[in-house]
């Protein structure tokens, strides 16, 4: 159970850890979300608002899609289903037809406090162009008469490249190599700089949606979203306009064909029945035949009976091949019609419906996909297919007549030789009045067909209704500015705790005792706060000395403690101070620790073994005129080097005159010699080395002191010097080393005694 806090409180320790390293980024947080934030408020400024306007249809639905009679003709050919009127509703073929009414060719703009704005139809300038569609130009008002007009090709972001810039009058004809033009004043300009560009084409500009609030709901919602309010509304009533009227003219369409047909029959049979009337006059005038008896009359009656089946089946054959090769061109299929040709409950009937919906849902399809699109091409094959069905059908259709009217001409060839037992005079009649009353009912038919059509084409109307045409929008429904802005700042949030994050990752500087025991097993003696100001203060200033009561101070205290509790033997004990490299703090260190040596009355001694960089003597404001290297080199004697300070108990020895040769001066046997000889006259004896890391000048003395402190730097200390630690003493005899943490920054959650506690304060 204590395994278990124990892990629970060292996680909490880490999470509270993690959170006050990313705390030392604060200042790049906030900087990544203050231009996290400006972008976004950057981008929605200038973002043109979008509106939305929005019309409804109700779709007529055929409840009977095989009306029988005339009126149910006029009013029928309604929509198969609402999700291919949705389809329709987007095509290219509707688009264009409302275009013919709404200008999206020409763009006049305002810029005003940075933001261009689109105006519609109430421009006060007005372009006449001739040459240069598809040119952004920006205008700049001079005066009442004048104007600068300008061409800038986009170079970067926000950098522009000045093409064309000179000074015109309004109403001039500007005529260059690349544009021609005029440009006229229809009132007072408002702004100071206009733009515009003129498309050769006029093609929508917005975007187009078509809804419906349930699958099944035959009421569609069509919204169309433009950077204008007035223009999304006016093409969204143009687009619901065209939906209906193509309703219309689609059935007009095909009425019409169908009377045109009729119409070049029923010249043909006039002229037959004209012909016939005239024949069995001049007969009848030449036999004087006034009755035919009885038999003659039957066979007669069957004959006409089998003629004019016969007849019919040629008028039906002639409007199955017209229907078959306008299936085989694929002429006018979106409008093909059975009438006259099969029962509108026929397979042939379900088959064009079928393949009507399909073209209308490739049409849909190719506004949003390619033809190699997996959609296109499986629609496309279901097409062929139904074509190939269709066409395969009407053939057997006219193979079908082709087998009555093989039968209706046997029977008919039949009668006639029965006739031909009759009187030649009664046949003769009987063939005239046979192919007279044969032409009058197919007339009859005719005007009956042609009577219908003309009621279908003048009595045709929409079953599809507009319910609500689209009003004009008044508030934008995007950008939402305010959201922008909000991701802006995230995304600034994001970025700046992601690179905290990885800052924290690939840090490779020690930052706390962790770092240390997380890589050597080497005992951490204590920590020393970051001095503030350290930089400013004098060069014979020792911390400890000035303020014997702050946390800096105590840190020494408890190293001195510490010191003492490692302490092995009694006696004067020699403490060596190294680094890896300089700046890690070795020699303000080794000055402090004497100096909490000194106030507890330890007789103190510190000796500068850093020859080539000497900075002890400066500490104290001494001179290091002789030192060390004068002793070693026997050029003086022991009391001649030692400089006594101002502070008691503390004595320094300097390092002397440079020396030439300052690794071979600390090997000398004379300096274990000097050390025995230091040991008589104090109680503590602490060395001050040139870094190990850059000179291995102390590797053999460190076996000879009492203990060796390791200074590494907070912030300042790479993790890979702990690893060279490790591989200078791998497979030799353990030193008696212990390290030390300087410049530890003071921060709330922060490891050590003297961390934020407010005990000790200056």
């Amino acid at each position: 159970m204590s395994k278990i806090v124990h892990a629970v409180e060292a996680s909490e320790i880490d999470v509270k850890k993690l959170f006050y390293d990313v705390l030392d980024y604060k200042w790049m947080i906030l900087l990544c979300v203050f231009l996290g934030t400006a972008s976004g408020a950057y981008y929605a400024y200038f973002l043109p608002n979008v509106y939305r306007a929005t019309a409804s249809v109700k779709v007529g639905i055929d409840d009977d899609d095989y009306a029988k009679d005339v009126i149910s003709i006029a009013m029928g050919n309604g929509a198969r289903n609402a999700a291919t009127e949705k389809d329709l509703l987007v095509s290219r073929m509707l688009s264009q037809k409302a275009l013919a009414e709404v200008d999206f060719r020409t763009h006049y703009y305002e810029v005003y406090q940075y933001r261009t704005t689109e105006i519609y139809k109430n421009s006060p300038i007005e372009v006449e162009m001739k040459r240069g569609y598809g040119v952004r130009f920006t205008l700049e008002a001079i005066d009442e008469d004048s104007y600068r007009l300008l061409i800038k090709k986009k170079t970067s972001f926000l950098m522009s490249d000045i093409v064309y810039n000179k000074v015109h009058y309004y109403g001039e004809e500007i005529n260059t190599s690349s544009f021609e033009l005029i440009i006229y004043k229809n009132t007072r300009l408002h702004r100071e700089v206009y733009a515009f560009m003129i498309e050769r084409e006029n093609k929508v500009f917005g975007q187009t949606f078509v809804s419906q609030n349930t699958q099944n709901s035959t009421v569609l919602h069509i919204s169309v979203e433009d950077t204008v309010a007035r223009r999304a509304s006016e093409y969204c009533n143009a687009l619901v306009k065209a939906y209906v009227r193509q309703n219309i003219e689609n059935k007009t369409s095909e009425a019409s064909e169908r009377l045109l047909f009729i119409n070049q029959q029923l010249s043909t049979v006039s002229k037959d029945i004209e012909s016939s009337s005239s024949n069995i006059e001049d007969f009848r005038k030449e036999s004087n035949i006034v009755n035919i008896v009885h038999k003659t009359q039957n066979t007669l009656a069957r004959l006409e009976r089998y003629e004019s089946d016969l007849t019919e089946l040629l008028v039906k054959e002639e409007l199955l091949k017209l229907f078959y090769e306008e299936v085989k061109s694929n002429r006018g299929i979106e409008t093909l019609s059975i009438e006259g040709i099969e029962d509108k409950e026929s397979i042939l009937s379900s088959l064009i419906i079928k393949l009507q919906n399909a073209l209308i849902e490739k049409r849909g399809l190719s506004q949003d996909y390619t033809n190699l699109h997996p959609l296109v091409i499986k629609i496309e094959h279901k097409i062929i297919q139904l074509k190939q069905t269709i066409t395969n059908t009407a053939k057997n259709l006219v193979h079908n007549v082709d087998k009555r009217k093989v039968l209706l001409v046997d029977m008919i060839e039949k009668q006639k030789e029965k006739l031909k037992v009759l009187p030649q005079r009664e046949r003769t009649f009987g063939q005239l009045d046979r192919h007279f009353k044969m032409n009058e009912e197919i007339s009859a038919y005719l005007l009956k067909q042609k009577s219908e059509s003309e009621m279908v084409r003048a009595s045709t109307i929409s079953k599809n209704k507009i319910l609500d045409l689209a009003l004009l929008p008044v508030f934008p429904i995007k950008p939402k500015r305010q959201s922008i802005v909000f991701i802006g700042f995230f995304l600034g949030l994001f970025l700046g705790l992601a690179m905290a994050f990885l800052r924290i990752l690939f840090n490779s500087k020690i930052q706390t005792e962790s770092d240390i025991t997380s890589l050597v097993e080497y005992p951490i003696l204590g920590t020393v706060p970051y001095i503030v100001n350290q930089a400013k203060q004098s060069s014979d200033s020792i911390k400890v000395f000035e303020s014997v009561k702050s946390a800096t101070a105590e840190s020494f205290r408890h190293i001195r403690s510490n010191l003492e509790f490692m302490r092995k033997k009694k006696g004067t004990q020699i403490i060596l101070l190294t680094s890896t490299i300089g700046q890690e703090g070795k020699t303000t260190l080794a000055v402090n620790l004497a100096a909490i040596m000194s106030l507890s009355q330890n007789r103190t001694i510190i000796l500068n073994l850093d020859f080539r960089k000497p900075t002890l003597h400066s500490k104290f404001n001494l001179k290091n005129t002789v030192g060390l290297s004068e002793i070693i080199n026997n050029r003086v004697t022991l009391q001649e080097v030692i400089q006594p300070t101002r502070y008691p108990y503390l004595d320094i020895i300097s390092s002397g005159a440079i020396p030439p040769n300052p690794s071979e001066l600390i090997h000398n046997k004379r300096m274990y010699t000097i050390l025995e000889e230091i040991k008589k006259g104090y109680d503590m004896i602490i060395l001050d080395t040139p870094p190990i890391g850059l000179v291995t000048d102390v590797k053999e003395l460190m076996h000879y002191v009492d203990m060796n402190i390791y200074i590494l730097r907070a912030d300042y200390s790479q993790k890979e010097f702990l690893e060279n630690i490790k591989k200078l003493y791998q497979g030799e005899k353990p030193l008696p080393l212990s390290i030390v943490l300087n410049g530890v920054k003071k921060r709330k959650g922060g490891y050590g005694y003297y961390d934020g506690h407010g005990y000790y304060e200056e």
